[in-house]
């Protein structure tokens, strides 16, 4: 079964090799070829599509264990920098958008829930984010942000409803309208990754979220039913 630890220990191992990436593809090859390195009796694909469940997903990583699955969501988001890294040049660009990006990643982290939750063979799943932006594990002290719930610094805790501020705008929730809604208990530990300069982009920190099903699926399935048709009304 692939643990929390045996993901520690292959980020370990990869940081060791790659401090830096050039784009999220590149962090997600790499990781997967570490995976398969670590791991070398289980099947790794990516860009999965689980058709049988959802022909429009993919997920970025899914790992196979005679008939056990684990999928793994990847983000990797970057401050601007121009650096020179093992003889080779990253010349990575500002994402920014701090807020859809906190979004995106809690949006993975409901479906590996509903995979996990809903579908026997998914045992447990992994969403990590890597990035050199400390705005995404700092805690900032303003009251009210448009994304106060989507906050995913050092020690947060994430669970239940999380939606959108009265704040934020409509170009903001563009495509992303909809509460997201988690089934788990997260505290969110972030840890370092890499340092690769003294500048403030300068240090890459990861934060790895395990989900797995640790409640009654019955109960669960029947919440998400419950959302995805309340959403379903909303968009009539």
């Amino acid at each position: 079964m692939l643990s929390k630890q045996n993901i520690i220990t292959t980020i370990n191992s990869l940081s060791n090799k790659r401090k830096i990436f050039f784009s999220e593809a590149d962090f997600q090859f790499a990781l997967s070829w570490e995976l398969q390195r670590h791991m070398p009796k289980s099947d790794v694909r990516l860009e999965y599509s689980p058709a049988h469940i959802d022909p429009s997903m993919h997920i970025d990583i899914l790992l196979k264990e005679e008939d056990e699955f684990y999928p793994i969501e990847l983000k990797y988001v970057t401050a601007a920098c121009d650096t020179i890294v093992d003889r080779e040049r990253y010349l990575l660009k500002n994402h920014g958008a701090q807020d859809i990006r906190r979004y995106d990643f809690l949006k993975d982290v409901m479906r590996i829930e509903k995979l996990i939750y809903n579908h026997n063979e998914y045992k447990k799943g992994y969403a990590i984010f890597l990035t050199n932006d400390c705005s995404y594990w700092t805690k900032s002290f303003a009251k009210e942000t448009c994304d106060r719930d989507f906050r995913i610094n050092e020690d947060e805790i994430k669970s239940g409803e999380l939606k959108w501020g009265e704040a934020a705008g409509i170009g903001t929730k563009k495509g992303r309208e909809e509460s997201l809604l988690l089934q788990g208990n997260y505290k969110l530990n972030w840890q370092d990754y890499s340092s690769i300069s003294d500048e403030k982009w300068g240090k890459f920190k990861i934060l790895i979220v395990e989900v797995e099903n640790s409640k009654d699926i019955t109960s669960v399935t029947n919440k998400y039913w419950v959302y995805e048709n309340w959403v379903a009304e909303k968009k009539q």
